[in-house]
């Protein structure tokens, strides 16, 4: 994922792009642009009561560590518009709708609907054409509107993409969309340690499935994670470097290598 910035807006428009809210951190980023500026612009009602600024740090700190309790969001733009806030001249503001039904990313049967999938990520009105009579294109898990919902849309000013903390993202993934808006429920690894054995007959279905790798020089001590729920590159990396016949990694760079990639979904490695 990457973050929305004032420069993506016109292309991401002209798509209606799928992205990622985070309305947690868009709290804590807003807070702290006001912490950083004055704290005691934050102040109880009764006895104006305030915090010093780096109390408020530390507070916020520990709101933004947590992501596994963070309230997440699928959005898409529709339209600019301004805001006026605090009294101020009015600004530019980007209006996205909220998506709240799609087809179940971690639901998705083969490595080939994930590519289309990620095109409708990017893309949701994109229409894919047969090849030929046998290739089967599943249905567009996204029913979007070009225009604005009114009770189902949302208003992000501008200027808050400049917000220390980024809460809005782009070039998402299934990965992303399974972790952060599906609770992690993915239907091909059932969840937990999230991999598998190659050397066993799921493990090697699986490989053949929803991977380029063939499998030789494989066996029991090849693990491979998740090519839906953490993806195929990270699934094809890992069976390499699991396997004595491919590995290239030396020895703990390529645990490092997994932990981040489970760290960056939020999952427990």
């Amino acid at each position: 994922m990457r973050p929305v910035k004032e420069e993506h807006l016109k292309i991401l428009l002209e798509r209606n792009s799928i992205l990622l809210l985070d309305r947690t951190a868009w709290t804590i980023a807003y807070i702290q642009s006001i912490v950083k500026r004055n704290p005691t612009h934050i102040a109880t009602k009764k006895g104006n009561k305030t915090l010093s600024t780096d109390l408020w740090l530390d507070i916020l700190d520990e709101a933004e560590f947590d992501e596994n309790e963070h309230k997440y969001s699928l959005v898409y733009p529709v339209d600019m518009s301004s805001v006026q806030i605090n009294g101020k001249e009015s600004e530019p503001a980007l209006v996205c709708n909220i998506l709240e039904k799609w087809s179940r990313f971690g639901r998705i049967k083969d490595g080939g609907d994930v590519a289309c999938y990620e095109v409708w990520l990017k893309k949701p009105l994109q229409k894919f054409k047969k090849r030929n009579e046998e290739e089967e294109i599943p249905e567009n898990p996204f029913q979007i509107s070009t225009t604005v919902l009114p009770d189902k849309s949302i208003t992000i000013p501008v200027s808050d993409l400049d917000f220390e903390l980024p809460f809005l993202h782009r070039r998402i993934k299934a990965p992303d969309v399974i972790s952060w808006v599906e609770g992690g429920a993915c239907g091909l690894c059932r969840g937990g340690e999230r991999n598998f054995c190659v050397g066993c007959r799921d493990g090697r279905e699986v490989l053949e499935k929803w991977t380029s790798l063939e499998g030789r020089g494989m066996d029991c001590g090849t693990r491979m994670v998740c090519p839906l729920c953490i993806g195929k590159y990270y699934a094809e990396t890992s069976a390499r470097e699991t396997s004595d016949y491919y590995a290239e990694m030396p020895d703990g760079e390529y645990e490092e290598f997994r932990k981040d990639r489970y760290r960056e979904l939020g999952y427990a490695w």
